[in-house]
Order: C-alpha cells, then structure tokens, then sequence
C-alpha cells in the first residue's frame, strides 16, 4: 500500500441541461445560492415565457444537498413529474418549470479521489502536526491490511428485556470500539471521514456480525449499526439489502440509526422506505433529547429509541432525571416505541430503569463480547440475567 499526496477534490457545480427547440443542449451553472428562476431580469436563470411566474421557484443548498421550492407559481413546479412545493434534488431529476423541462445535475467530476483509499488533508503534515499525520497514515496502513484479511474485531453486546430477565438481542459495537489497546483518535479519524476505507469498515463490521449470528439457533434481534458517514452514500442501500438476504428468517434485522441525522434529507426518507420493503426494524440512537423531540416523530415512529448512556449515568441518585425519564418511556410507550436505556454499569442503575419502566436495557453491566463467543458457544447466557431478574 502506498501513500501519496494529491490536489483537493474539485467542488461540484450542480447544473440546469435543457434541450432546445433546435437539439442543442443548454446548461446553466448554479454558481450561488439562493438560486433563483424566473421571468423578471433579476432572476438568476431568467425563462422569458409567459408560462413562467416572474419569481417562479428557488433552489437553495442545505447541509450539502440541494432543494428546490416553488414560489407560489401560477403553472408549478414538477420534479420527476410530480408537481411539488418543495423537494430535495438529485444528480439526474427531471425538474419542470411550468412547461420547459430541466435535468438537475450534480455529479462530481472524476478525479484521482475517485480511486484512493482514504484521503487526507495535506495541512496535516504542516503547522506542527506532522505525528499525528504519520498516525493516521499508519493507522490507514493498519486498517486496510485488516479490511484485506477480514482481520476486523466484531463485539456485541447483549440488550435484555429488564422486567423479564431475558435476552432480547445483540447489539453491535461501532468497529474497533472495543479494542482498548489503542487510542482511538486515528480510527475515529477514519470513521468520521466519507471515504472508502471507513465505508467497507463499517460494511465488513456488519457482514461478520450478520454471518456469525447465523451460528445461534435461537431466533434473536441482531442491532446492527450505521455511522454518520455512512448515511448519503451510494452503496448503503446495497449494504442493506445483503444483510438482509444473509438474516433470511433467522434473526430479525433492527438498523441502528443516529437519532442526530434523523429526517435530514429525503435520502434517509428513500432508506426508511428500502428498511420497511426488505422488513427490517429501525432504531434511532445516541437519543438525548426530551419528549417533545419523541413526539415530532409520531407520523412514522421507529421501532426503538436508545438513549446517549449519559442519560443513565448516576441516575440512582438523581431523583429530576427519574422524572424526567419516566416521561420519555410515557410518551415511547404512547407512540408503541421500545425505550432502550445504554450504559448501565451496576445492578443499582438496572433496579432504577425496571422501576421507571423502561422495557430494554444494555451497558457495561450486561458484558461485551467477541462475535464467537456470542453466537457459536450454545450455553452461553448473558452474567446479568439472574442479577436483572432480581427484586
């Protein structure tokens, strides 16, 4: 495996195609945003057709997609030959202003960064951080080898049904989150970054974790997680799709969402879609808001909601927070949601979460373990069931 630094990528420079009256093609760049259609002069794409509202629509850039909204037009707007208010764009969508037809284009242009491993900023190597590129270059290195050998170390931890003692499911680590021997700051690194070596990380994670359950007879609830990075890719629909053909009707599929990307572009709206065709169960995570939050999420709620583990932590001598949580599991149980309480490290906080109500519950008191162990060992049984099923 080789290193070598390259330019930046080049910036996508979404476009307007039209075909003319005469089979040229026309395009025009949306250099800036607002980006405004039109009949009047000030607009920034002016349409001279009196089917065209004089400010017809605007097609704005959010959080690194591209929305288009109409202005209240006499004829409308229609995206992919539905007539809209407001929509996300994609690289590729049919958008008609009144009576001409547009494709929306925003594809990135081909560069080197399409064929490399893991980009990364070359201001790294300057300004005194200099040791800290070298560890992330060799921590790449490191990662890649493990990615070519399957060398990956999958955990799972179990999340017990608090009232009965029982085991619900498993529910996997991030990768390497377990592997206490090392910092952990180059992999979060690799993982927060959209690159092709965090995105076949959390894929390969995934694929052991879905193959080695096959080993465990007992029909279980496999939590399987995906990382912010992850979400807007290209190939996490495919992803998906094989962990569930893998699953089959073994094991249940629940995908493991962060609650903080939730409903963010009509991207995730197109997953939650694919999750319910392949009959996968969704959970949001990393929750850490109140009960209102709950309730936005009513119209198309997910199966479960897990709590950020500070949300537990201590709660056996902070008598607000019970309040406060017992509220969350109220309006969960209202909307049919299942509340998971994470992190809990003894017995006290397990008796707390029973008492507040709360149905599932997984942390540190309940173990960490390698795959194998998990799936393969037929005796074995979470140390916590006895201790959970205790008065």
């Amino acid at each position: 495996m080789r290193t070598q630094v390259i330019n930046g990528p080049i910036a996508i420079v979404p476009k307007l195609e039209r075909t003319a009256e005469n089979g040229d093609t026309e395009q025009t760049c949306l250099e800036s945003f607002p980006f405004t259609i039109g009949r009047n002069s000030g607009c920034d794409l002016q349409i001279d057709s009196p089917k065209v509202s004089r400010e017809h629509a605007v097609i704005t850039c959010q959080r690194g997609g591209f929305r288009i909204e109409d202005l209240g037009s006499t004829n409308g707007t229609s995206v992919n030959g539905q007539r809209t208010t407001q929509a996300d764009l994609h690289d590729g969508d049919i958008v008609v202003i009144a009576d001409l037809e547009f494709t929306f284009s925003a594809a990135a242009p081909a560069t080197r960064h399409d064929s490399v491993t893991m980009a990364i900023d070359a201001a790294m190597g300057h300004n005194g951080s200099e040791k800290a590129y070298h560890r992330l270059v060799r921590e790449i290195r490191r990662v890649h080898e493990m990615l070519t050998h399957r060398g990956v170390r999958c955990h799972v931890r179990p999340i017990m049904k608090l009232a009965e003692g029982e085991l619900l499911g498993f529910q996997a680590s991030h990768p390497f989150q377990d592997e206490s021997s090392r910092s952990g700051a180059e992999v979060h690194a690799l993982l927060a970054t959209e690159s092709r070596i965090a995105e076949q990380l959390c894929y390969l994670n995934r694929l052991i974790v879905a193959e080695e359950s096959l080993c465990r007879k007992e029909p279980t609830h496999l939590f399987l997680r995906l990382h912010e990075s992850e979400i807007g890719g290209d190939r996490l629909a495919e992803s998906l799709e094989s962990l569930a053909e893998i699953l089959s009707d073994r094991h249940r599929l629940v995908v493991t969402v962060p609650a903080g990307v939730v409903g963010l572009t009509g991207y995730f709206t197109e997953i939650r879609k694919l999750l319910a065709e392949i009959g996968a169960l969704v959970a949001y995570d990393q929750f850490e808001a109140n009960s209102a939050q709950l309730s936005q999420w009513s119209i198309e709620p997910p199966d479960f909601v897990r709590l950020a583990p500070s949300m537990t932590m201590g709660i056996g001598q902070d008598r607000q927070r019970r309040c406060f949580l017992t509220s969350l599991v109220d309006t969960g149980l209202d909307l049919n949601i299942k509340m998971v309480a994470t992190g809990l490290r003894d017995r006290l906080e397990v008796q707390v979460c029973q008492e507040l109500g709360f149905p599932l519950g997984e942390g540190p008191v309940f173990g960490s373990l390698p795959v194998n162990t998990a799936f393969r060992n037929a005796d074995f049984a979470p140390p916590v069931l006895e201790l959970a099923s205790t008065g």
